[in-house]
């Protein structure tokens, strides 16, 4: 698979590498639309997903995996196991051609705005309490 993955997720990890001080989380997921059908490519369960809409926040894909990024070995990793997953077959121009699409999403948050958040949240909460007690 040569294409936006292999340029993007390279980038992605160095930025994180100069920001070590920073704490993210990412959580990566892969599906491979073919023939009309949606199925995840981290499960060996080949059953086609259903397609949510969420007026409220996007399209969700029911049951897909997601897996949180441990390290650049675990990204690689998943991508072998995607790539292994295609449905892929011969045409008259390429022996190995894909018959599919591929979507990879990638999630990240910062862990430590995160909690940052949540204790501001908390004190708020305090000290609304503190007032009403």
């Amino acid at each position: 698979m040569i294409g936006i993955t292999e340029y993007a997720l390279p980038d992605i990890y160095g930025y994180i590498q100069k920001h070590q001080k920073r704490d993210f989380v990412f959580k990566f997921s892969a599906m491979e639309i073919y023939n009309e059908l949606v199925t995840d490519l981290l499960s060996v369960d080949n059953t086609p997903l259903r397609l949510l809409d969420d007026t409220e926040r996007e399209t969700i894909v029911e049951k897909l995996t997601e897996e949180i990024l441990r390290d650049w070995g675990h990204v690689i990793h998943l991508l072998c196991i995607c790539e292994a997953q295609r449905k892929v077959g011969e045409t008259s121009l390429n022996e190995m051609s894909s018959r599919s699409h591929q979507i990879i999403r990638l999630e990240g948050t910062m862990r430590a705005l995160l909690q940052l958040l949540w204790l501001e949240v908390n004190e708020h909460l305090n000290r609304y309490q503190l007032t009403q007690g």
